[in-house]
């Protein structure tokens, strides 16, 4: 498989989302399979009415909004892209609802927050408002043909995964606890 820069970067498509191939990306709305039980049901999480939500599964503490959005429902303003260095930067610098431990979230403890019975956006958007269903990044590198070249993310509109160029521009989703 060979990796190119975004927007056409190398997929590997999370196997409960394996349906989602089929939707575009410029879906209006968020659409769910009646059929199948939410992944990240609201019982899952704990708003704190400080725009953050806890996920109860892991413990872990999320901001609602991407990095850049703003409002009750993350619906003033936009997210900001960044580099993968600049949302590592980004995150660490961050002091959402008074904390300072906030950091760029694991491949996996992104993901645990993907509701894969949804696409345009793969989120539960009772906790995650006005999420955009764009590429967002985490903290792990991926292997790369050179060293130091490549970090891993998730496309929130179809729930796969990538590895991108971390000179590309994505957005961030800031996570602290856990690790």
């Amino acid at each position: 498989m060979n990796r190119v820069s975004f927007p056409a970067f190398s997929m590997v498509l999370l196997p409960a989302v394996l349906l989602a191939a089929s939707f575009g990306a410029a879906q209006a709305a968020q659409t769910c399979n009646p059929n199948m039980s939410p992944s990240t049901p609201d019982s899952d999480f704990v708003d704190n009415g400080d725009g953050t939500v806890t996920h109860r599964k892991t413990g872990l503490m999320w901001s609602q909004c991407l990095l850049g959005q703003s409002g009750n429902d993350c619906s003033a303003d936009g997210p900001t892209a960044y580099n993968w260095q600049q949302a590592l930067e980004a995150a660490a610098a961050s002091t959402l609802a008074g904390y300072n431990d906030w950091r760029l979230p694991n491949i996996k403890e992104l993901a645990s927050i993907l509701e894969l019975a949804c696409y345009a956006p793969t989120i539960n958007l009772a906790f995650f408002p006005n999420d955009p269903g764009s590429y967002v990044w985490s903290s792990s590198p991926a292997a790369s043909y050179e060293p130091e070249e490549d970090a891993w993310g998730l496309r929130f509109s179809n729930g796969s995964s990538f590895a991108g160029l971390r000179s590309n521009l994505s957005y961030v989703r800031l996570v602290r606890g856990g690790q």
